[in-house]
């Protein structure tokens, strides 16, 4: 089975990754967020799932589930306005958890 990465955000800030061969899912609300998320790293699952942060941040109790039942790895996108170092504090969390060592440090909204 071939791999794929798809990114589920906005569409302002994902349609720049199908110029790198990304499978793109614009979605227009939340509700479409969970269910195209649900299908890409549940139902058919792609190696790589690329969530735009605004979306994380508001889907953070379903996140959770979903990545309880995925094979995807899923990876939280800073948007294209700024960011809340939600993808940065779960990257360290994920480090933390790997290798038992804090190897970020510090993050500047802490």
């Amino acid at each position: 089975m071939p791999e794929r990465i798809v990114a589920i955000g906005e569409r302002d800030q994902v349609r720049a990754f199908r110029a790198v061969g990304v499978e793109v899912v614009p979605v227009a609300n939340l509700d479409e967020a969970i269910q195209a998320l649900r299908q890409h790293a549940v139902d058919d699952p792609a190696t790589l799932v690329l969530l735009s942060e605004p979306l994380a941040q508001e889907m953070a109790e379903q996140l959770q589930e979903i990545r309880s039942r995925s094979r995807a790895m899923l990876l939280v996108i800073p948007s294209h306005r700024g960011t809340a170092h939600a993808s940065l504090r779960e990257m360290k969390a994920l480090i933390e958890r790997s290798i038992g060592v804090d190897m970020i440090g510090k993050i500047e909204s802490e």
